[in-house]
């Protein structure tokens, strides 16, 4: 046959956990990876949180038990941990959990939170399953009647977007009400407003990956919408997470492997996944 040898800038390390063996992530089962600082990786997994030290190439975990949904860094430093079923947790780097944010302490009203984010002025974001989406400001806390939200974002207007099962909502601390975005373009064969994470690109542009129907790009400011999906290319149209990288190109991660998306050519999508078996 023909082998194609194709010359890559770094390799690809795949942390495994292995029974028994502590310098190991801790489940195999991991929902969201956070950057904290130079050297720190924090994952957080259906058993709690695993930090990795990519100088010293060691591990520690925290929170053993605990199904981590997402992770974020505070202004002040601190790792939050959102968990399905005991609210918000704080990590600390030396292993140390306590509930920072939770029913029982009156800030939540549903202790199965899936997303966390901080807005421009230090205020907390919290988006539950079954309760309304949260944020916990100086003054108190302000509750929002959105319910099963699955991704949050902090855009360069200020405002925050908040994907949810049943669409995309745009929301700013003063609103009233949150105002839904309506990405789905007039016509369409096929409509899906399970919103499963989403990218502002600097041009305003929102890319917002779907369960079922691809990635949208949509405008605000005109409304208007296109569509990717496997016609152009895309390993699956169920999409799961949605990255930028330095170059400009957007990176899908999809049910059925890995992809990028130049956006000078939107309807040319590249699979990846063969290269590494991803």
């Amino acid at each position: 046959g023909l082998d194609i040898a194709r010359p890559v800038g770094s390799t690809v390390a795949i942390f495994s956990h292995m029974r028994n063996n502590a310098q190991s992530i801790i489940d195999g089962h991991v929902n969201c990876v956070m950057q904290y600082g130079a050297d720190l990786l924090v994952m957080g997994t259906e058993d709690g949180v695993s930090m990795f030290n990519t100088a010293q190439g060691t591990w520690r975990h925290a929170g053993r038990g605990l199904v981590v949904l997402d992770v974020c860094r505070s202004p002040d430093g601190r790792i939050l941990a959102a968990t399905y079923g005991n609210g918000v947790c704080e990590i600390g780097l030396d292993g140390q959990v306590r509930q920072a944010y939770s029913v029982a302490g009156g800030v939540l009203r549903d202790d199965h939170v899936y997303r966390m984010v901080y807005d421009r002025e230090g205020n907390l974001w919290m988006g539950a399953l079954y309760g309304p989406l949260a944020v916990k400001t100086a003054a108190g806390v302000r509750y929002f009647d959105l319910h099963s939200v699955f991704v949050m974002k902090l855009l360069a207007d200020g405002s925050v977007a908040v994907g949810t099962t049943r669409g995309l909502f745009r929301v700013r601390l003063g609103d009233a009400r949150p105002q839904e975005l309506h990405y789905v373009p007039r016509g369409a064969a096929a409509a899906n407003r399970y919103v499963t994470d989403l990218c502002e690109a600097p041009d305003g542009l929102l890319w917002i990956a779907t369960d079922g129907c691809g990635v949208h790009i949509h405008d605000p400011r005109t409304g208007r919408t296109t569509q990717i999906t496997t016609r152009q290319g895309l390993p699956s149209n169920s999409v799961g997470s949605i990255v930028r990288d330095n170059a400009g190109c957007f990176w899908l991660g999809t049910e059925r492997g890995l992809a990028f998306v130049d956006p000078r050519r939107p309807g040319r999508v590249v699979n990846v996944s063969y290269c590494y078996g991803l």
